[in-house]
């Protein structure tokens, strides 16, 4: 079956969720520099006591759909304000490096598979919304510190529930760190029709009226 190129404009999409959390408290109980890596060693040694360690091991890889993703981004994390690195992340096909999540803050960790699904909620027209649609995957899971989690709706947008299109689970390493493990499932690959995108300007491909809710396979 013929691939179709994706455009991943994180910025634009889900991603909106980190710049949301980036915002909020952290476990410190001060504010956290943007994006970097702890800007002090308070901030380091409160995460080292309130945050959990953490890999991703990404499983989702180009043959996963028809859409065609670079592997080193197929998927994106978001952490919240007091993480080690706190913010948006993409994460290639593969076990990622150790990363710290503050256990305290509000949304717990974002993940959000880079594929073009319609939005979980019908009626909603092509649009680059908001809400988008079609948009990536997104839902949000809180963990505990003994690497157990549930998972909630993404905080923005309506896009296709990342629990539903992908298989999440996770277990402590024998060194403690948890391991969090996003494969493929049999709907994986249920993207929208010629892995149609968003109207956005400038974009490829985008989704036209006879592609309004067709997918490749029916989603969940």
């Amino acid at each position: 079956m013929k691939k179709y190129f994706i455009h991943v404009m994180v910025p634009v999409l889900y991603s909106m969720i980190g710049l949301v959390l980036l915002m909020l408290v952290s476990c410190s109980g001060g504010s956290g520099g943007g994006g970097n890596l702890g800007s002090s060693a308070t901030t380091i040694e409160a995460c080292a006591e309130g945050c959990l360690k953490f890999k991703i091991n990404n499983q989702i890889d180009s043959s996963a759909s028809i859409c065609q993703v670079s592997e080193n981004r197929t998927v994106t994390i978001f952490t919240p304000t007091g993480s080690i690195p706190e913010g948006q992340i993409e994460i290639p096909t593969g076990m990622s490096p150790t990363y710290q999540l503050n256990l305290a803050a509000f949304g717990g960790l974002g993940i959000q598979v880079n594929l073009w699904y319609w939005d979980r909620e019908p009626n909603i027209p092509i649009q680059k919304g908001p809400p988008q649609n079609p948009d990536n995957s997104g839902d949000q899971f809180i963990f505990s510190a003994n690497c157990e989690f549930t998972s909630q709706d993404a905080y923005f947008g309506k896009g296709m529930k990342t629990s539903k299109i992908a298989s999440v689970s996770s277990s402590m390493d024998d060194h403690g760190i948890c391991v969090i493990t996003i494969a493929p499932n049999s709907y994986t690959g249920c993207v929208t029709q010629r892995c149609c995108a968003p109207p956005i300007s400038g974009w490829d491909n985008v989704c036209q009226k006879e592609d309004y809710y067709n997918s490749v396979c029916t989603p969940p």
